[in-house]
């Protein structure tokens, strides 16, 4: 079988500054067509040329980088365009049996639906209006674009929330929500967890890093016997220095670890040795942090605004709480065993492999 998916972009960007990384290898992406072809099936990736790597690097299968066209009206960071695809599709469609599009709104879906609607699946991760221009042309394009060109195309949900959001607009939604998938890595029949808790995150606002290390304070004061507790910090961003300011002004320095930006072999060590990953996002879709730890065996406390809190909660794989604080943190230390062995049982499910499984037989599944 061969498949082709179209994601544009391939990494997040603030502020419209795309980041410059090495390799795509560790992007999300990437990780999910690589299930497909774990599977046997022959995969094409199309993508943006400006989140190229800033090295040459071989690939596990082909990925057409194209040029971004209109840039100062179709953002590459948020709604690319282009306008090559067009042709790419009507002169390669009869190669491909299946074609994945990230997201209902984006320019690479809307022409895939005109070129291969019956080869198409839409795969959702959006679960609000864009703000772009008070939200206009979003709800132009949900209730016209959406509600007339796809509506006899498939559209899969990566959340509950998306699941809520497009069935608004959309009639041929599956009800099985598929996640980002990971590439498992084998795990010991016993995990041994350090006395630390670990964030994976870009140290930017949104994230709310500080308020995790507020929390991460009171925690070691109401609490003097987890004293030896560690708080590792993997990720890179322009609040860094603010944020190191911010651990010696509450006296935990010597609690606190900043490992910068970590490759993910080292991260996956780190994260699977911990009691839990800590997430206070602001503002987010679907963290992909969050599965990453529940498939390295470590549960998750949250507040409720990632997507995948939804099954964090259901599934009885960490703690969800707008409010979580120090007693939760306690809790989890308690109950760490108990919230291990469920992310084991199940991390199979979070495997690029399943995903990719899943996608197709929702794909050839009846409406």
């Amino acid at each position: 079988m061969k498949i082709l998916i179209l994601n544009s972009i391939l990494y997040t960007a603030e502020k419209n500054i795309l980041p410059k990384v090495e390799s795509i290898k560790d992007c999300m992406i990437y990780t999910f067509a690589l299930g497909f072809k774990e599977l046997g099936h022959e995969v094409t990736l199309v993508a943006a040329e400006e989140y190229k790597p800033t090295r040459s690097e071989v690939y596990d299968f082909e990925i057409v980088f194209l040029k971004s066209n209109l840039k100062s009206l179709f953002k590459v960071s948020y709604f690319p365009l282009h306008l090559s695809l067009f042709s790419f599709l009507r002169k390669r469609k009869n190669e491909y049996d299946l074609v994945i599009s990230s997201e209902a709104f984006s320019t690479h879906s809307f022409m895939a639906a005109l070129v291969v609607p019956s080869k198409l699946l839409v795969w959702q991760e959006l679960f609000v209006h864009n703000r772009l221009f008070y939200r206009l042309p979003s709800l132009f394009w949900y209730n016209c674009v959406v509600r007339l060109l796809y509506r006899n195309i498939r559209i899969v949900p990566r959340s509950k929330k998306a699941y809520d959001f497009i069935s608004q607009y959309a009639k041929r939604v599956s009800k099985t929500c598929v996640e980002h998938g990971m590439k498992l890595i084998d795990l010991p029949d016993t995990i041994t967890k350090e006395n630390q808790f670990v964030v994976v995150s870009q140290l930017i606002e949104r994230k709310r890093v500080d308020l995790i290390l507020r929390k991460f304070a009171r925690f070691l004061s109401v609490y003097p016997q987890y004293s030896s507790y560690l708080l590792y910090i993997l990720g890179r961003g322009e609040m860094e220095d603010q944020l190191k300011r911010l651990v010696e002004e509450l006296g935990i320095g010597a609690n606190v670890v900043f490992e910068g930006f970590v490759r993910h072999d080292k991260l996956f060590s780190i994260v699977s040795q911990s009691k839990a990953l800590l997430v206070n996002t602001q503002k987010d879709l679907n963290v992909v942090s969050i599965p990453e730890a529940i498939s390295a065996g470590t549960p998750v406390i949250s507040n409720s605004q990632p997507g995948s809190a939804y099954y964090t909660q259901e599934e009885n794989l960490g703690i969800i709480d707008d409010n979580w604080g120090e007693h939760d943190l306690r809790t989890i230390i308690e109950k760490n065993s108990y919230y291990t062995t469920n992310c084991l049982n199940y991390r199979g499910k979070l495997s690029n492999i399943s995903v990719a499984e899943t996608i197709i037989d929702i794909f050839y599944s009846k409406p």
